[in-house]
């Protein structure tokens, strides 16, 4: 069961996967509230697996903050690659396979904050965590973060009678 923020969230959640509906994509499993017992005063929104999608409809296009995940086809590696670099986003992204060296190298060629090979975590302490493109930009989570309040800058020196020539010019 996917716990959601509040009504707003909720309703925005709702809308993407209407939207999803409204273009023609199919959903596989989930799409609707949930009132679960003991949490009836809470926002909760069923696990939702969206298929049958095109790279022009909404929910493939924009960031969906909820427990919605959109499953694109595809006919090779190149084409896995470009479908999950055409976004104006890159927060995370997951690669399932159990050929590791074309995980790697796909995970490489991902435009995305993380990605995530066979596991479904994307956050741990001490790891950086951040997106690329419009989502967002430094990383949290980690030493990283103190980038975000540094400048980094180069002084060079010298003080003596003649200059110096380190490259023999």
């Amino acid at each position: 069961m996917g716990a959601i923020i509040d009504q707003a969230q909720l309703d925005t959640v709702k809308m993407y996967v209407q939207s999803a509906i409204d273009e023609g994509a199919e959903i596989l499993t989930g799409g609707k509230e949930l009132k679960p017992e003991g949490y009836e005063n809470g926002f909760w929104y069923a696990p939702t697996i969206i298929g049958n999608v095109t790279q022009d409809m909404k929910v493939v296009r924009e960031e969906i903050f909820g427990p919605v995940v959109v499953v694109s086809k595809f006919k090779d590696e190149k084409e896995a690659i470009f479908l999950a670099n055409d976004s104006d986003y890159g927060l995370a992204s997951s690669i399932w396979s159990t050929n590791t060296a074309t995980t790697t190298r796909v995970a490489n060629q991902i435009q995305a904050g993380i990605v995530m090979i066979n596991t479904p975590f994307s956050a741990f302490p001490g790891t950086p965590f951040g997106g690329f493109k419009q989502s967002g930009f430094g990383r949290e989570l980690s030493a990283g973060s103190l980038d975000l309040y540094t400048e980094t800058k180069s002084i060079m020196s010298y003080f003596g009678s003649r200059p110096v020539n380190p490259f023999g010019l």
